[in-house]
């Protein structure tokens, strides 16, 4: 699912974007695709100092490890994805509503998603399989249940199998 995303093109027009943004003080965008994308970048304005001066390259960190493409990037794969007709959107929604009514703010649920997507989404980057759809939407399913800590907690390093 995220690699159709991760793409030089899409990163061009997120670095369009965010100049259209950032240097040119554009606010309104009619594209549907690039109103999603402009809301992204600036609900992740803290990068715009580091994007001045880095630009939007592939190997761009900062601290805490953070990737602030791909991080901007995973929100907007979270709302693309459940702007959809699919049976991943209609799971992606459902995990929301539950969310929600846990009185989690929907920035922390697009987090939660975007773990579950990396999750399913690491075998293919290491080119070892294709995303599983099936396997998607069950921890989908299975992780809107349980609550923020023992979410999180389930990632730790110290919870991971050796791969």
């Amino acid at each position: 699912m995220f690699q159709k995303y991760y793409t030089k093109e899409l990163r061009n027009r997120f670095y369009d974007l965010f100049t259209k943004i950032h240097k040119e003080g554009k606010t309104e965008f009619n594209k549907e695709d690039e109103a999603l994308i402009s809301k992204q970048l600036k609900d992740h304005a803290p990068y715009f100092t580091y994007w001045d001066e880095h630009g939007f390259n592939e190997y761009e960190w900062v601290e805490n490890d953070i990737n602030p493409f791909v991080h901007t990037l995973m929100h907007y794969v979270v709302e693309k994805e459940m702007q959809g007709n699919s049976d991943i959107a209609e799971q992606i929604k459902i995990f929301c509503n539950i969310r929600k009514r846990k009185f989690m703010k929907k920035h922390d649920i697009d987090h939660m998603i975007a773990q579950i997507i990396a999750i399913n989404t690491f075998k293919e980057m290491r080119g070892e399989g294709k995303f599983d759809k099936k396997t998607f939407i069950e921890d989908l399913k299975k992780y809107s249940s349980w609550n923020k800590k023992k979410f999180w907690d389930s990632f730790a390093p110290n919870n991971q199998e050796e791969g």
